[in-house]
């Protein structure tokens, strides 16, 4: 094992596979190719869990319904004591939810560095107001600096916050192929391309870009906008990208 990293339990309730749980799964690989020791706790019928059994990484089922999900945190708290783990990772509210109350259930078993929490929205205040008379280790993940703010103004101390910006792997993004397909005729046309791949909900905020996009158009009449994703969004972009025409 790798004594420079300590060895962390990772906690996600998600059931789907989205950017939070493949940024999950990016980690751990990392941290296992590190020789470090990890395990990850999350839902058995999640996509999350499948791929984690599939690339050989301990896992454990916790069903994590919600956030007051009991037996969720009873069974966590076991794992505590059995894992014997440096410190405990939630990557969303309700795992951050359950891993607090896991660590008041035997706090002699709990993770000795305390709990890591990463936030990549502001939508997330529920467990924050727990954790605010909350004694024990503490410190907080973020992905842009203005959760970082809006953390601050909620009573975190800044000095329990990191702000790591979301990593691109650089080197997956090779040209394709000469002759990939091409229905737009983007290729051809030697138009410049705009793009983003990613839930379409109003987090994202991907009506700026598209209104952004239309000022582009003005200056650069050859400019291709391409959005990839779906969402609760969609219908109100496709109504946006016509107003703008």
């Amino acid at each position: 094992m790798n004594a420079t990293l300590p060895s962390s339990l990772h906690v996600d309730s998600g059931r789907g596979f989205r950017s939070v749980q493949r940024q999950v799964l990016y980690l751990l690989r990392g941290l296992q190719a590190r020789g470090t020791k990890v395990l990850l706790c999350c839902p058995k019928a999640g996509r999350l869990y499948q791929h984690a059994q599939e690339l050989g990484i301990p896992t454990e089922a916790l069903t994590i319904r919600s956030g007051m999900d009991f037996p969720s945190t009873v069974r966590l708290a076991r794992l505590f004591a059995e894992s014997h783990c440096d410190l405990v990772h939630a990557h969303d509210a309700a795992s951050h939810t359950v891993a607090r109350a896991a660590q008041g259930v035997n706090p002699e078993q709990a993770p000795a560095l305390g709990l890591i929490r990463s936030r990549y929205d502001l939508d997330e205040d529920e467990p924050l107001n727990r954790m605010q008379g909350a004694g024990g280790l503490m410190r907080w993940i973020v992905n842009a600096p203005r959760i970082r703010t809006h953390l601050e103004n909620r009573g975190v101390p800044p000095q329990s916050i990191d702000v790591v910006p979301p990593a691109v792997d650089a080197a997956g993004l090779t040209d394709g192929p000469p002759d990939a397909a091409d229905p737009w005729g983007l290729r051809q046309r030697d138009a410049p391309v705009v793009g983003t791949v990613g839930h379409l909900t109003r987090t994202k905020n991907v009506a700026l870009l598209v209104q952004a996009f239309s000022r582009l158009r003005q200056a650069v009449p050859k400019a291709h906008l391409l959005l990839v994703g779906a969402g609760p969004q969609t219908r109100t972009l496709h109504k946006l990208t016509a107003t703008l025409g």
